[in-house]
């Protein structure tokens, strides 16, 4: 009997052992999910669409989210409804993808609102900020710079912020506010993974002058396999988008994540290598 009880001792050890052992793979599994890396030697255009400023208005917010298909979006840390956006986002669709829109110090001195990165804090201020933004955006996967036209081209400060996205497992969007900045020589000293916009959208959120940037970023898309995108919750931008968006894969266009987009130019770019 006694050793009888022993084998079934044993036998539950191990059971548990392995229950957990499948677990932490299915939870790690999960975790990494929703990232697909796309070749570049597949055939296609995609376009990669981010729009910012998620986070002040509700109802602007859940038409973005409505869109069809894969698009990521920017939230604002600290604002009124960052949270419940983010969640109501990667709830609704499993082709969501969610990144942190940090507010960093602009040349014209523009408002940042809560939770901004200035030139005056010093590192652990800095670091303070950054990590508090990270834990409002639930289920962000990236950050990118809201304005930082100042903030971006100062090279300590893009060497904190990569070390700290590189610590966490983020990558970068750079949205491109100034032709000077230094966030991709530190994201690639730091290893983080980066992109940069190729199109803005709706700087002009005329209509007509929507419809010529799309047009822009297709051609792109054609020629080089890939454009990435930045828009708004305008009422025009969203107007625009609601038509567009159903009939691009008619088209011949794939809607793809920030992360896919990343994958992409990093593939394509090892390839050009060979």
């Amino acid at each position: 009997m006694p050793r009888r009880g022993l084998s079934w001792g044993v036998q539950y050890l191990w059971s548990g052992i392995a229950f957990l052992y499948l677990a932490c793979a299915q939870a790690q599994n999960n975790q990494h999910e929703n990232t697909t890396v796309i070749s570049p030697a597949s055939s296609g255009a995609r376009l990669a669409i981010i729009i910012d400023d998620i986070g002040y208005n509700l109802p602007l917010g859940q038409r973005a989210i409505d869109l069809p298909g894969a698009i990521t979006y920017a939230i604002l840390p600290h604002t009124p409804v960052a949270e419940r956006l983010a969640r109501q986002a990667i709830s609704s669709r499993s082709n969501k993808e969610i990144i942190v829109h940090m507010p960093m110090e602009s040349q014209l001195g523009n408002k940042l609102g809560p939770g901004g990165l200035v030139a005056g804090l010093d590192k652990t201020e800095f670091l303070a900020a950054v990590r508090s933004a990270l834990e409002h955006v639930p289920h962000a996967r990236g950050l990118s710079n809201h304005m930082g036209s100042y903030l971006t081209t100062l090279p300590s400060q893009m060497h904190w912020l990569m070390t700290e996205l590189a610590r966490q497992g983020y990558y970068y969007i750079d949205s491109k506010t100034v032709t000077n900045g230094q966030a991709s020589a530190a994201a690639i000293n730091s290893q983080v993974p980066y992109i940069a916009r190729d199109i803005f959208l709706d700087h002009d959120p005329a209509p007509a002058a929507i419809q010529a940037a799309f047009n822009k970023a297709k051609r792109m898309a054609r020629q080089d396999g890939i454009a990435v995108i930045i828009a708004h919750p305008y009422r025009s931008t969203l107007d625009f988008l609601e038509q567009q968006l159903p009939v691009l894969s008619r088209q011949g266009y794939t809607l793809v994540r920030a992360s896919e987009a990343i994958n992409y130019r990093q593939a394509a770019k090892q390839l050009a290598l060979q």
